[in-house]
């Protein structure tokens, strides 16, 4: 009994060692890391899908990345830049947001038009993903208080209410 109370001890002291923490909440990303999806996605969705246009993923995706209105504007609008099935671009506009930050990403919303600013909302907050919970948890507001702000006085009612809706049927238990 002795011997295996003191394997046990050991596996779990073990597991502690050796396990990563808990990942954070699925729509947490440092900088680095929402780059790191942003790129993957650029090399695998864009650059690595045969028949795909011959178009400077790369160079815009990084010109996006530093807040370049025009890059941000053609990787939200140019359906040639989001992924066939769009599921792939609906999991990288959000990490793209991190990497362009609060101040930059505010500043390229502003002088669209409010139909505009809905649509780039509607890629970001995917209602089939867990990023409409980094709303209802307050996380958004507190990393992008700017882009927040604008999301809440310029995105359409009946889209704030589809994201309503999926923070209800899918966040209730991370709150």
């Amino acid at each position: 009994m002795k011997l295996f109370v003191l394997r046990m001890a050991f596996s779990a002291i073990l597991a502690m060692l050796l396990l990563p923490p808990c990942a954070a909440a699925d729509y947490e990303y440092t900088t680095a890391t929402a780059r790191q999806s942003v790129m993957t996605y650029v090399r695998e969705e864009c650059e690595g899908t045969p028949g795909k246009p011959n178009l400077p993923y790369r160079k815009t995706f990084e010109r996006a990345m530093s807040g370049d209105a025009d890059a941000l504007n053609t990787v939200f609008r140019n359906t040639n830049y989001h992924s066939g099935d769009n599921e792939s671009w609906a999991f990288t506009a959000w990490p793209l947001v991190h990497v362009v930050g609060d101040d930059k990403f505010a500043a390229y919303l502003k002088p669209l038009s409010d139909k505009q600013v809905t649509a780039v909302f509607e890629q970001i907050f995917y209602c089939g993903g867990d990023y409409p919970c980094a709303i209802s948890n307050g996380y958004f507001a507190r990393n992008f208080p700017q882009t927040a702000r604008l999301y809440k006085s310029r995105a359409s009612s009946d889209l704030q209410k589809t994201i309503n809706d999926a923070i209800n049927a899918n966040c209730a238990q991370r709150r």
